[in-house]
C-alpha cells in the first residue's frame, strides 16, 4: 500500500504497517479501511519487518524498494513466487536466488 506523501515520492508501507495504523484508529474506520483491517487480520500474522528490511537492504542484493517491500508483505518460500515479485530473478541474481529465499524462510522460522 501506497501512502502518498508527495506527487513525486510515495511512501510504501508494509502490511504490518498498515494494520497496526488501522488498529490504531478501529473505532473510526471508513468502509474501505475496514475492509483492509478485515483482510489484512485475515492473513497469517504479520511479521515486523524490521530484521527482514535489514537483510534484504544488504547492497550486495541490491533490490528496489517497491521488491524489498512484496518480499515482506508475500514471504515466497518458493523460486516460482520470486518470479512474480522480482522480475528477471534468474538473470538479476544467478547465485542470490536460494539466498534471497533462505533470508525469507529465516524470518518465517522467528514466528
Amino acid at each position: 500500500m501506497e501512502i502518498l506523501s508527495s506527487p513525486n515520492a510515495p511512501d510504501l508501507l508494509t502490511n504490518h504497517e498498515v494494520l497496526t495504523l488501522l488498529s490504531l484508529k478501529s473505532l473510526s474506520l471508513t468502509p474501505f479501511q475496514s475492509s483492509c483491517h478485515t483482510y489484512l487480520t485475515s492473513l497469517p500474522s504479520p511479521t515486523s519487518p524490521s530484521n527482514l528490511l535489514q537483510n534484504l537492504s544488504h547492497p550486495s542484493l541490491s533490490l528496489e524498494n517497491s521488491e524489498i517491500l512484496q518480499l515482506i508483505n508475500l514471504m515466497p518460500d518458493n523460486i516460482p513466487l520470486l518470479n512474480v515479485i522480482l522480475p528477471e530473478v534468474e538473470e538479476r541474481f544467478e547465485e542470490g536466488v536460494e539466498g534471497i529465499l533462505e533470508i525469507v524462510e529465516k524470518e518465517k522460522k522467528k514466528k
